[in-house]
């Protein structure tokens, strides 16, 4: 909620997450998102509120502050 509407990467995020050892296991944070989408989003084929940022991370959005830019809205 920090970073609203700003990407975060994969590896901040995993280090935040789970510690500095897991900075490079993406599996782990892509079922976790996935997991996280299923409960809060309305359609999680089309997320509202955890957008996708192909090879970069994750941008949480208000519905309002949807990214136009392009960005997959699809959980990887």
């Amino acid at each position: 909620m920090r970073n609203q509407g700003a990407p975060v990467t994969h590896a901040k995020l995993l280090r935040s997450i789970w510690g500095a050892e897991y900075g490079t296991e993406l599996d782990y944070l892509r079922s976790f998102v996935k997991t996280l989408g299923q409960k809060i989003e309305e359609d999680p084929a089309k997320p509202k509120y955890i957008v996708t940022e192909p090879w970069l991370g994750y941008r949480f959005c208000s519905p309002v502050d949807r990214p136009s830019t392009g960005s997959q809205n699809a959980f990887l």
